[in-house]
């Protein structure tokens, strides 16, 4: 008899005679036992039987095991373990090159980390992420992700104005726990990245919670996306040469297939904000999500849809596109928007809408030309899977601008315009001011 490899199993040959070696030794055992019971005293039988059955065991080797003893057996045994191992491992490896290739996962993570103001290297200058900044523990801290864009502002001492009083208050009222971190990414073009270091620097620094920064490069970021939106820069922006018309600003659209597998959720905001409360409680709208919703975001708060939806309006009557709320839908602004990242991988509706040719079937049913980039995608795509959006409150998403009201839509707007209750969130969209504390 032979033991034979297949696969790292082993698989018995020549079954009658292991038959035959079986039975012989049960017949020995039982003579032996017998012995034993007669002859030996009762506490020297369990050594005995240890001895007899150690003995088998070299023999089981020795004889089907094409005369290797026992330890040889072994080695070749986790000899085989360990190739079996390698070769899953090599076989994960091909599959996450092969992810990364295909576009399905893109983004590596930070190349250089700073912790408590040291640096530490942690990979090559291609990855992504140029630069890490920690005030945490070597603990390991429940994560919250915000991200912000910030190009094009070295030279706009206006938006440099906005996002100092975004960071500002957004450090004064935000509170996370010990055992949590705010991880801030900043997406930044080469002539803005220096004045967002400084800057993050100087507001997290006198933050009372633990975080960290992560700055990616926006022109490595809009190199992988122009494949995903050209389509979309076609219909949803007045041009390449506008300020909404560079792919980096659909980077939302498509933001789980370029952040690692590991950010799991993230808020996006726009640069022209001011914080009325913490951070940290907006976060819990994830938790409001119904099954099938991974987006979460605030109406329009001006008929901008109503306006440029004007032809799909006229040739259906009565619907409630570009209408005001509680009945109508106004259409979406993304100035304040919650990514369910998982879910929006996991998503095949999202992601098919996401095609080219999902994308100009979108804008043909609804004669669709915009000009405010990833908003106006989600737009379309609410009206047509309302079920992928959770609808936050006007509160986290407050928009002051009113020049649609100078439009013609004077009539109207205070019905878009209008929000009640306490506000998180201020929004200075289109340069408007932000009432002081």
């Amino acid at each position: 008899m032979k033991l034979s490899q297949g696969q790292g199993v082993y698989h018995f040959m020549d079954v009658p005679v292991l038959t035959t070696l079986v039975q012989r030794s049960m017949r020995l055992h039982q003579l032996l036992a017998s012995v034993m019971a007669r002859r030996l005293p009762s506490r020297f039988q369990h050594i005995v039987c240890m001895i007899l059955a150690s003995l088998a065991v070299v023999a089981f080797y020795y004889l089907a095991g094409d005369h290797e003893n026992f330890s040889s057996t072994t080695r070749r045994l986790f000899s085989k373990t360990a190739e079996t191992g390698a070769k899953l491992r090599n076989s994960a490896g091909a599959l996450i090159t092969a992810v990364q290739q295909t576009g399905r996962f893109l983004g590596p993570g930070p190349d250089r980390e700073v912790l408590h103001g040291k640096p530490k290297y942690a990979g090559g200058k291609d990855h992504q992420a140029i630069a890490l900044y920690t005030r945490s523990s070597d603990v390991v801290l429940k994560e919250y992700h915000i991200m912000s864009m910030f190009t094009k502002v070295d030279q706009n001492h206006g938006l440099q104005e906005k996002f100092k009083i975004c960071m500002k208050s957004m450090v004064e009222h935000a509170s996370f726990r010990d055992d949590e971190i705010l991880h801030f990414h900043l997406v930044t073009d080469e002539s803005s990245r220096a004045l967002g270091e400084k800057l993050l620097s100087a507001f997290l620094s006198r933050a009372a919670f633990a975080t960290k920064v992560s700055l990616h490069s926006a022109q490595q970021l809009a190199a992988q996306l122009v494949p995903l939106v050209q389509t979309m820069q076609r219909h949803f922006s007045a041009g390449t040469s506008s300020y909404f018309g560079d792919s980096i600003f659909f980077l939302s659209v498509a933001m789980h297939r370029i952040l690692p597998l590991d950010v799991e959720r993230i808020i996006l905001l726009d640069l022209d904000l001011k914080f009325k409360t913490s951070i940290r409680l907006l976060f819990t709208e994830f938790d409001q999500f119904k099954v099938n919703a991974a987006i979460g975001i605030a109406y329009e708060m001006q008929p901008v849809y109503r306006h440029t939806l004007w032809q799909y309006k006229r040739e259906n009557g009565g619907t409630p596109v570009g209408e005001p709320p509680p009945h109508g839908f106004p259409g979406f602004n993304s100035g304040v928007l919650l990514l369910d990242l998982n879910r929006l991988r996991r998503s095949v509706i999202y992601n098919e809408l996401l095609t080219p040719a999902a994308v100009e079937l979108l804008a043909e049913m609804f004669h669709f030309q915009g000009h405010l980039g990833d908003q106006d995608f989600f737009t379309l795509v609410g009206v047509v899977h309302p079920e992928l959006f959770h609808v936050l409150s006007c509160s986290w998403n407050r928009q002051l601008c009113t020049w649609w009201r100078q439009q013609g839509y004077a009539a109207v707007f205070d019905d878009y315009f209008r929000c009640n209750g306490a506000v998180h969130i201020y929004h200075g969209n289109c340069n408007t001011a932000i009432p002081n504390d």
